[in-house]
């Protein structure tokens, strides 16, 4: 994704635009993290592909490790020598976004400022992703019929018959698991899926019928039913996780 401002102008005109768009006349492209943040506020909810505060925080994310070296995969790629090749208004932003480990925030927020940033962080992430919920819901209600589309909503609000979870000799859980009330640890926590949250099971696993997980072969991607305007609910199932993680609709 790329954001352009209007040329020569003291409140410039943004456009956000996907990669392969084209920019109108007269505008430039913003590539310092600053102004990608500042524009990027006034920006968020205008265009269909990017319409919330998580959408703006993840290209931010892009932006900041992009320069940094960092790799949210290798905890390793975190170091201070990294973290200087940000200047004062960048580090600002990382830890205001919470992009970076504690460690770093510290450097330029108190823990009181951190907490106050937090909670804030945490309001608009989560409104972020109930308005993301509510319109997958939507499309779930829209496509299938009533008793499929209100069998899947009960499958994210509880544990799903017929899943296996991996235990041990005491019967308890081998890794963290959050098959009850998926929907809900998705829009209070957001706990995301395996792949995304390092292992952790989440709606994203159940959505996908993702291999690997207790949700392989028994997922919503997986059912048979029909969907209107679509051929599967494999392809539903698709177009939800863009609506739920990437925040396109």
């Amino acid at each position: 994704m790329k954001l352009y401002a209007e040329d020569n102008e003291a409140i410039p005109a943004i456009e956000v635009l996907k990669d392969t768009d084209t920019p109108p006349a007269g505008f430039s492209e913003i590539t310092s993290i600053e102004l990608w943040e500042r524009y990027g506020r006034q920006a968020v909810g205008a265009w269909p592909w990017f319409r919330d505060y998580k959408a703006l925080r993840a290209e931010l994310g892009i932006r900041v490790n992009t320069k940094a070296g960092f790799d949210p995969s290798d905890p390793g790629t975190y170091t201070p020598e990294n973290w200087s090749k940000l200047d004062a208004a960048e580090q600002e932003i990382a830890a205001r976004y919470f992009l970076v480990p504690e460690g770093f925030r510290a450097t330029v927020y108190t823990m009181d400022e951190q907490i106050e940033l937090g909670a804030a962080f945490h309001a608009n992430a989560c409104a972020a992703r109930d308005q993301r919920f509510v319109r997958a819901m939507a499309e779930l209600y829209c496509r299938l019929s009533l008793e499929h589309a209100r069998e899947t909503e009960a499958d994210l609000q509880e544990i799903l018959k017929g899943t296996e979870l991996p235990t041990d000799q005491d019967h308890k859980l081998t890794q963290k698991a959050h098959t009850k009330a998926l929907g809900s640890s998705y829009r209070s926590n957001g706990i995301e899926g395996s792949i995304e949250d390092n292992g952790t099971i989440g709606l994203f696993d159940y959505l996908l019928s993702r291999t690997g997980t207790p949700f392989e072969g028994n997922g919503f991607a997986s059912k048979a039913w029909p969907v209107i305007g679509m051929a599967s609910c494999a392809e539903l199932a698709d177009h939800l996780y863009a609506i739920l993680y990437r925040g396109e609709y």
